[in-house]
């Protein structure tokens, strides 16, 4: 993640270290290997991330209650022909044509 992000350790350790201190994200020893960390998201943090998913998609449906079904549902083809090829880029295989 850290490569296909474009960050470096020392700056995702620090972001990560900030969300800890934060009580947003718990951090505990990985049980194969003890040299590396399992992040999970803390009660505080997964209750966050809920409230944000909730005001986003609010906004969403608010920014599209007038446009045409159509409309809306040509927007989520797109998008997730644009998600489709970016994950395809991440995994290092040809991107999907479109269609």
């Amino acid at each position: 993640m850290v490569t296909r992000l474009g960050l470096d350790k020392s700056t995702v350790s620090r972001q990560v270290s900030s969300l800890v201190d934060l009580g947003l994200v718990d951090r505990t020893a990985d049980p194969v290997d003890g040299r590396a960390q399992v992040l999970t998201p803390s009660a505080d943090g997964s209750a966050r991330l809920s409230r944000i998913r909730d005001v986003r998609r609010a906004r969403w449906e608010s920014d599209l209650g007038d446009w045409p079904a159509e409309d809306v549902a040509r927007l989520a083809e797109l998008l997730g022909r644009l998600n489709r090829m970016g994950e395809a880029r991440d995994a290092g295989v040809d991107p999907p044509t479109p269609g």
